[in-house]
């Protein structure tokens, strides 16, 4: 933390001298996160004297082509979601590298090691990282404490808990079982998803013929209703993905689908990317350096020196409102049974609420670093769970083949892939 007090240090005074002579200097961004980016922006804005112009993109690759084709000089700077297409900006090289940025690349040190290639091409520092979401599992603990069942650490737990919830009819009113719909087409969506994200995840290359993947694709035909009856549900014992605005130890892992691995962490993030047309590039990197100096909550999914518990201001200022009354009464030389009857009442009440103290503490901190080395971060890459994919899973339980047959037909389809990508 100390190290990046003095970065922010840094980055004020190189505010301060850059605003002395930059009256008239502009910052045009393109963006499809604009009211992610607004509070930033202004706070941007007010400290370096730098206005922003931005123009809200729908289509944001669009607008990068374009500007690409182009060589539009009135964007500077790029700011969208990762999955929208960095692959393909990073194979078209259309970036300025950031290496210049002393205080980005120190920032960079600090960075969750599996997040630094999505701000990385061939080892060049070539974009920055605004916002990471990383999405778990959440689990509604009490039903299951209630029905004697332990919350699922594998694939096959989560059937088996499904299956059983049903079987025994434990459903509450008003409360699913999953986001998804526990169905065969529904399960088979979300275990692909996770088998190419976690098998991505460790590097490897795609295998669809590995027994981990027939087990699961011939259980969840085998065992799942074609159909769910409908439900009016309001909250769902199992919610994938699932996701707080800080470290929190209530996003889980989902569960594992290898023996000896995590699943893969999905984690959406916001990246920026400076046009290397752009005719304020230094005032685009400048903001930048000012997300990367500038901390907040979600910074604690980024950074991997980020220790400290994050402290919820409204709880510790009523904390310290109840500190104040109970030194008060301990204080009071003539204590009446009153006085001592109020005075515990009030220590119950802090205790109770001492554990209310922190968004995240040191544990919740210390659970997502664990977390943090399962991070994955679709680039917009053709290995995904695509289109094709979709219709042969549907095709496979439509009966058109059997799982051998529809494992070959998915490797089919990904080798080709691999051909065109030249991988």
């Amino acid at each position: 933390m100390k190290k990046f007090l003095s970065l922010m240090l840094c980055a004020a005074l190189t505010l301060c001298a850059f605003a002395a002579h930059a009256e008239n200097t502009e910052l045009n961004i393109a963006t499809n996160q604009y009211y992610a980016l607004m509070e930033r922006m202004e706070q941007f804005e007010q400290e370096s004297g730098i206005s922003i112009t931005c123009e809200k993109s729908v289509d944001i690759m669009d607008t990068i082509s374009t500007a690409y084709v182009i060589k539009n000089p009135d964007i500077d700077l790029f700011v969208f979601t990762a999955y929208d297409g960095l692959y393909t900006l990073k194979n078209m090289k259309y970036y300025a590298p950031l290496t210049g940025s002393a205080i980005l690349q120190d920032a960079f040190q600090h960075v969750y090691p599996a997040l630094r290639p999505v701000c990385t091409d061939d080892d060049t520092l070539m974009g920055w990282i605004i916002d990471a979401s990383p999405m778990g599992m959440m689990v509604l603990t009490e039903y299951l404490d209630e029905w004697g069942m332990k919350s699922p650490e594998t694939f096959d737990e989560l059937l088996d808990v499904c299956n059983e919830i049903l079987e025994e009819g434990l459903l509450p009113e008003e409360t699913g079982l999953l986001m998804q719909k526990y169905t065969q087409s529904g399960m088979m969506d979300l275990f692909m998803k996770y088998y190419i994200m976690t098998s991505l995840q460790e590097g490897r290359r795609l295998d669809f013929t590995d027994e981990t993947f027939l087990h699961y694709v011939q259980r969840i035909k085998d065992e799942l209703p074609a159909e769910e009856e409908p439900r009016m549900a309001f909250e769902n014992i199992f919610m994938i993905p699932g996701a707080s605005s800080a470290p929190s130890q209530m996003i889980q892992f989902v569960p594992r689908i290898f023996p000896e691995q995590n699943s893969a962490v999905e984690t959406y993030v916001t990246i920026a990317v400076v046009n290397p047309y752009g005719k304020n590039q230094e005032a685009a990197i400048q903001f930048l350096e000012y997300c990367a100096t500038h901390l907040t909550d979600g910074s604690y999914f980024i950074y991997d020196n980020l220790t400290e518990p994050i402290e919820n201001p409204s709880m510790v200022a009523q904390l310290d409102e109840l500190a104040e009354k109970i030194a008060l009464l301990e204080q009071k030389a003539d204590k009446e049974r009153a006085d001592e009857d109020t005075l515990r009442d009030l220590q119950d009440q802090y205790a109770n609420m001492e554990q209310w103290r922190y968004f995240s503490s040191a544990e919740d901190i210390a659970y997502y670093q664990e977390m943090a080395k399962s991070l994955y971060v679709s680039e917009g890459s053709p290995l995904t769970y695509d289109d094709a994919l979709q219709v042969l899973v549907q095709r496979y339980l439509n009966g058109a083949f059997d799982a051998a047959t529809f494992a070959k037909e998915c490797q089919n389809h990904v080798e080709m892939i691999y051909a065109e990508i030249g991988e």
